[in-house]
């Protein structure tokens, strides 16, 4: 169970960590867009990726 765990803990608090560090800083998208932004647009192109792949 912790090797599963522990992995996936530190995932999510990297992904955490990065989204609150892109908005805290005022990052700008193309520099470092924030996970939740890539995300979206990854779930919007998915049919357009589904159909190339």
């Amino acid at each position: 169970m912790i090797k599963i765990t522990a992995p996936l803990v530190a995932a999510i608090a990297l992904l955490l960590g990065w989204e609150y560090a892109v908005t805290a800083w005022d990052i700008k998208p193309f520099i470092l867009p924030a996970p939740s932004a890539i995300a979206a647009a990854f779930s919007s192109a998915a049919a357009d990726l589904d159909s190339a792949a």
